[in-house]
């Protein structure tokens, strides 16, 4: 299943990269390094739980904590918040949520405090709710914020575009992207229901 998502990703960068006119091997070599890391540690911190359900806040700490790294350039720094969350997600659950959370950190790494120079300290702050038998995700920065056009028109990137059919169709839930001081994603998905 990893190797048909990696696949599928690759793909649809190269048709992306193909439209806009520029197929540097090696931007889009970069684009998958963060991608395949996160997939990588998500299937480490599984292993070394023997496939057990993790703590779902153990598992976006440790996934965005990597992408993060991978990104460092010894200058810019980022703070992360992570609430405390005893829900726990089963193996499936967590390689899904482990591609959503890598996605939302890329994306702020490269949109979100691209340019940023001085002022507030880049942050991005991950919050959980456990509401009737949901589970409420808020993740949000204090970057720039969406362009209009990817929240009225849904102009979303490969990795946006991935992130919702993950939360829609692969999880069951729902996503909505806004802005506030930030970015703010949304994310309500029915453990139960995702678990089937």
């Amino acid at each position: 299943n990893n190797l048909m998502i990696i696949l599928g990703l690759i793909l649809a960068e190269k048709r992306q990269a193909i439209r806009q006119g520029h197929g540097e091997a090696e931007a889009l070599s970069e684009k998958f390094e963060g991608r395949i890391q996160g997939l990588l540690e998500i299937h480490q911190m599984l292993s070394d739980s023997g496939w057990e359900p993790v703590k779902i806040s153990h598992l976006a700490d440790r996934i965005c904590k990597s992408v993060l790294h991978s990104f460092s350039d010894g200058q810019t720094v980022v703070d992360l918040f992570v609430g405390e969350c005893a829900i726990t997600v089963n193996s499936r659950q967590a390689g899904s949520l482990a591609l959503v959370f890598n996605e939302l950190i890329i994306n702020c790494m490269k949109y979100a405090f691209a340019g940023a120079e001085g002022g507030e300290t880049p942050s991005i702050t991950i919050g959980f709710a456990h509401e009737q038998e949901c589970l409420r995700i808020e993740f949000r920065d204090n970057g720039c914020g969406y362009p209009e056009t990817v929240i009225m028109d849904k102009r979303w990137n490969v990795g946006l575009r991935l992130v919702h059919q993950i939360i829609e169709h692969t999880l069951g839930g729902e996503i909505l992207l806004l802005n506030s001081n930030g970015a703010l994603v949304q994310i309500v998905i029915d453990l139960d229901e995702a678990n089937q």
